[in-house]
């Protein structure tokens, strides 16, 4: 169909159609004669855009979304704390300008702006109703991430009961260190999402499935002599473990216990159980020797070898690959701050 066609289905203008063309977010057939030629699914695509840039999502961001389409989530819930943070920025900004035109004169000169007290100006704004009705996201972005791999199932009402469980759950145990992790997350780039959220759904396909399990015991092993001899990811450990990483541990082990993961996605004990056998062999393997204490005095005492699935060995075998180990240390310095 042609571009007028196109325009009245829409509602867009032919500008605008044009506009997403050129954006390369859109690949009509060019036919000889210069026209575009659009097909159905070129409009079913357009009716996606038009929703993303309701909701305010910038070109660039819905670029990355058709780039990486399985880190949709951490997509809307970056550009949801972006635009939240440029509303807060503007509403102090409001503030700042009321206060100078409370303070100064009708026939004010940019002298007696200049002589105002600068301590009455803010630099954030008190909490005010843009918090109460639009609350941070945060938990439901770091639960998908983190049961990334669990998420290829079709959800139905009992299902999404249980994901409201779920990410409440992540909400409790966090707690205060919430803004850690999601302050790290909004670091990362669609790439490394999608790489990271891509290896951990394989690699807990294979477990899951697996019935010799030696491999496995082998990675973990070279997971713990990596945190061991690489000093960046040794750092990393160390920042991060008490917390970050303890309280992902605590709400794993929760969430087992009360059955929600595992009901949620049946693999996940599937998953679970093979995990216990590859940490029981490693512990085997590491407990009460030499290296048990060199490890624990090059991670300062940050390390729980433990015959149990949530020790801190279930964190290693992810750890080096994982969203949590994606930063730099500079920016988790920043975000502990």
């Amino acid at each position: 169909m042609r571009i007028h066609e196109v325009s009245k289905q829409t509602g867009l203008t032919k500008k605008a159609i044009h506009f997403y063309v050129t954006q390369g977010l859109l690949h009509p057939l060019k036919l000889d004669n210069n026209y575009y030629e659009f097909s159905n699914e070129d409009i079913q695509l357009l009716h996606q855009i038009i929703a993303f840039r309701k909701a305010g999502i910038s070109i660039q961001t819905i670029k990355e979304i058709y780039d990486y389409p399985a880190a949709t989530n951490f997509f809307l819930h970056r550009s949801f704390h972006q635009l939240k943070q440029e509303l807060t920025e503007k509403m102090t900004q409001l503030e700042n300008l009321e206060m100078i035109l409370e303070t100064i004169p009708p026939n004010g000169t940019p002298v007696d702006v200049g002589n105002l007290n600068q301590d009455n100006f803010i630099n954030h704004p008190e909490p005010h109703w843009l918090d109460t009705k639009h609350p941070d996201f945060d938990e439901r972005m770091i639960a998908i991430l983190i049961l990334a791999p669990f998420m290829d199932i079709q959800v139905d009402e009992y299902k999404q009961y249980l994901w409201d469980k779920i990410f409440n759950d992540l909400k409790n145990q966090f707690k205060d260190n919430l803004k850690i992790l999601s302050n790290m997350i909004y670091f990362l780039s669609g790439e490394q999402i999608r790489d990271s959220s891509t290896f951990q759904f394989n690699l807990l396909k294979k477990i899951a499935y697996s019935e010799d399990l030696s491999e496995y015991v082998s990675y973990l092993m070279d997971c713990i002599q990596q945190l061991y001899t690489n000093d960046e990811l040794t750092q990393k450990w160390i920042l991060l473990h008490d917390p970050v990483l303890i309280p992902v541990l605590n709400f794993f082990k929760r969430t087992s216990e009360k059955k929600r993961i595992s009901q949620y996605n049946p693999l996940f004990e599937q998953y679970t159980d093979k995990m216990k056998t590859i940490i029981h062999e490693c512990v085997s393997q590491i407990k009460d020797t030499p290296f048990e204490k060199e490890l624990t005095l090059k991670l300062k005492g940050n390390i729980n070898i433990e015959d149990e699935c949530y020790s801190d060995l279930f964190l290693i075998f992810t750890f080096h690959k994982s969203i949590y180990s994606q930063c730099s240390i500079s920016e988790i310095k920043q975000c502990l701050l």
